[in-house]
C-alpha cells in the first residue's frame, strides 16, 4: 500500500495561525483557514487535521511551521506530541522564514499575504530538503535554552552600552582612551574618574588628593599611582576643550552608562551561576566540560542548541546547521579561490562556538597553532578570518566527542579537514 501524504503549512503570528493543507499532487484541501494562536486554536487545527487525514485516507502527516520569534513554539510542540496526530506518523518542521522568503521567489506572481505564506511553506514541505523535525526530547533543554540566549542578548546588551560609554568618553575627554591613564577604560577606579571628577576638577585638583581618591577606588592595586594621575593631567592638556554645560551633561550620561554596564555585568554573573546549575544535570554535560577552556557556560550554550546530538549524521551537518560554513563558488573550469562564510544557521550556536573557541585555544596548542596559521594566509581580517576557521574546528571535536560518548583527551584531538581557501 502506497502511503499518502498530507502536507500542512503555517504561517505563524502572535494571534492568528494561517493554516494550508495540500496533497501529494499538490492538489489544496479546501480554503486556508485561520486559527487563534492559542490552545484553543491549537485543539480546533488538530482536530480539523485528524478529520481531513482520515476522511481522505492519509498516512503520514508532514507539517510545516515558519519559526517567527517565539510565537510558534507552543503550537509546534502540541502538533508534534499530539497522541491523536500520532498515528499519522506526524513530523513538524520548524521553517526559518528566511527560507521561506528565498523559496517564495520561484512563485513570481504571488503576493504577500499570510494565506500564500503557509501555502508556499506547505509546498516546500511537499518538495522535500526540509530542516531536521522537532522532537519531543528537545523539550528537556529548553529551560537550559532560556538562559543562555538570554545570557547572550544580556552580553550583546553589555557591549552595546560599553560602546555607547566609551563614544561619549570620547567626547568629555578626548585623549583619555589615546593615552590610557587606567589599562582599562571600564575599570572601577577609571569610571570613578569619569564619572565623578570633571576635566576642570582633575586638573585642578592637588596630586595628592587625586592619588588618595584613585588609591581609595582602585583599592591600592596600582603600583604607581602618581603615574596615573600624571597622565590623567596630560588627558584634560591634550582633550578638546568641552562647555560646562555640555561637559555636566556628558557625565551625567556617562554615569547612568555606567550604572547600566554595571546592572548588567551583575546580571551576567546571575545568569551564569544559574546555568551552571542547570547544566550539571545533562548526562553531555562532563564530555564538553573535559574540553579545556569551556567551562560551564560554553558547554550549557552549545548542548543548548544543539539539542541531542542524534539530531546530526555528521559533523558537516552540525557545522551546517550552526552557520560554520563557506560557500563553494564554481562555474565550468572556474572556481573561486576565496569563499564566504554562510551565515545562516543558528546564530547562539554559532556564537557558543567561537567564543568557544576563543578559550580553548588558550589552553591547547593544537588550536593555537592552527589559529596562528590561519591568522598567517590573510592579510584582512586575520582575527575575525582565523577566530571563525578554529570554532570550525571545535565542531568537529564537539561533534566526536558527543557521537562517541567520550571525554576529551589531548592526543585525540581531529585534524583539519578540507574548509575554505
Amino acid at each position: 500500500m502506497t502511503d499518502k501524504l498530507l502536507f500542512v503549512g503555517i504561517d505563524v503570528s502572535r494571534r492568528t495561525n494561517v493554516v494550508c493543507r495540500m496533497g501529494d499532487a499538490g492538489q489544496l484541501f479546501g480554503q486556508t483557514t485561520g486559527y487563534a494562536n492559542n490552545q484553543p486554536g491549537a485543539e480546533k487545527l488538530e482536530a480539523d487535521l485528524v478529520a481531513l487525514a482520515t476522511a481522505q485516507g492519509m498516512t503520514q502527516m508532514r507539517i510545516g511551521v515558519e519559526a517567527t520569534s517565539y510565537y510558534h513554539f507552543h503550537l509546534m510542540d502540541y502538533l508534534a506530541s499530539s497522541p491523536k496526530l500520532k498515528p499519522f506518523q506526524v513530523q513538524v518542521y520548524p521553517f526559518n522564514p528566511k527560507w521561506v522568503r528565498h523559496f517564495k521567489k520561484a512563485y513570481s506572481d504571488m503576493d504577500k499575504t499570510d494565506p500564500d505564506d503557509a501555502f508556499v511553506i506547505a509546498d516546500r514541505v511537499r518538495f522535500g530538503r526540509v530542516p531536521a523535525p522537532y522532537r519531543e526530547a528537545q523539550r528537556n533543554y529548553l529551560p537550559l535554552q532560556r538562559l543562555t540566549r538570554f545570557r547572550y542578548h544580556l552580553i550583546d546588551q553589555l557591549v552595546r552600552e560599553k560602546h555607547h560609554f566609551l563614544l561619549h568618553l570620547f567626547l568629555k575627554l578626548s585623549s583619555f582612551t589615546e593615552l590610557k591613564p587606567f589599562s582599562d577604560p571600564l575599570g572601577v577606579a577609571s569610571a570613578e574618574v569619569i564619572t565623578q571628577l570633571s576635566a576642570d576638577q582633575i586638573a585642578q585638583m592637588p596630586m595628592p588628593e587625586l592619588v588618595t581618591f584613585i588609591g581609595t577606588h582602585g583599592k591600592n592595586r596600582f603600583p604607581d599611582p602618581q603615574r596615573v594621575v600624571q597622565t590623567l593631567q596630560r588627558v584634560v592638556q591634550e582633550s578638546y576643550r568641552v562647555r560646562p554645560a555640555l561637559a555636566a551633561t556628558l557625565t551625567l550620561v556617562l554615569a547612568t552608562a555606567w550604572k547600566n554596564i554595571r546592572f548588567l555585568q551583575q546580571s551576567v554573573k546571575a545568569i551564569d551561576q544559574a546555568i551552571a546549575t542547570e547544566v550539571s544535570a545533562f548526562a553531555e554535560y562532563p564530555i564538553l566540560d573535559s574540553i579545556p577552556g569551556i567551562g560551564p557556560v560554553y558547554a550549557a550554550g552549545l548542548l543548548a542548541e544543539i539539542a541531542g546530538i542524534e539530531r546530526f549524521a555528521s559533523q558537516a551537518a552540525l557545522a551546517k546547521f550552526t552557520g560554520l560554513w563557506w560557500k563553494r563558488t564554481q562555474s565550468g573550469d572556474f572556481e573561486a579561490e576565496l569563499t564566504h562564510l554562510a551565515k545562516s544557521g543558528n546564530k547562539y550556536l554559532r556564537y557558543y562556538f567561537v567564543e568557544g573557541a576563543n578559550t580553548v585555544m588558550q589552553q591547547l596548542t593544537a588550536f593555537q597553532a592552527y589559529y596562528d596559521k590561519k591568522y598567517q594566509e590573510v592579510a584582512k581580517f586575520q582575527h575575525q578570518r582565523a577566530l571563525v576557521m578554529t570554532a570550525r574546528k571545535l565542531v568537529r571535536l564537539v561533534f566526536a566527542l558527543l557521537h562517541e560518548g567520550r571525554l576529551f583527551r589531548l592526543e585525540r584531538v581531529p585534524q583539519s579537514q578540507g574548509g575554505p581557501h
